[in-house]
């Protein structure tokens, strides 16, 4: 048995190779950047026009939920739904360095939990330790919210 590399690029991409297939991220999900889309609207028509959809990832994902010792958010405080944090997690290399705060991401199929496709989640940080093997992203779930098509 040979030693075991710990080069950055050696032991992330054998993580990534496992932790990326489609057995481990069983969901596709659609990451928007709202500021990417472009409107304008006139007054005389009373029309939008709408450059652009914002799509800056459609594919694979893993969500995780985030354990928390507190609640989130002051979510204890009526409604349990209120908020809730969630980890996402895509294939390395396929988004930018930094992904803004405000960036959305919808499930478009979760077969082992179809209800995740009826959910808006909302970016709060692009920065976590797993970067280094699979992009982990972190986002808020508001319970009340649902999309609409």
């Amino acid at each position: 048995m040979g030693l075991l590399s710990f080069s950055t690029d050696h032991w992330s991409k054998e993580i990534g190779d496992v932790t990326e297939s489609p057995e481990f991220q069983t969901c596709t999900v659609r990451i928007t950047d709202p500021s990417l889309i472009e409107s304008d609207y006139d007054v005389d028509t009373g029309k939008w026009t709408i450059v652009g959809d914002g799509t800056i990832y459609e594919g694979q994902a893993r969500l995780i939920a985030v354990r928390r010792g507190v609640n989130f958010e002051g979510s204890n405080q009526g409604n349990s739904k209120v908020i809730t944090a969630i980890r996402v997690q895509i294939p390395r290399g396929e988004l930018p360095i930094r992904v803004t705060k405000g960036t959305t991401a919808r499930v478009l199929s979760a077969p082992l939990n179809p209800t995740l496709e009826t959910y808006m989640f909302y970016l709060s940080s692009d920065v976590h330790g797993s970067s280094a093997a699979t992009r982990t992203f972190e986002f808020n779930l508001d319970g009340d919210t649902v999309h609409g098509e």
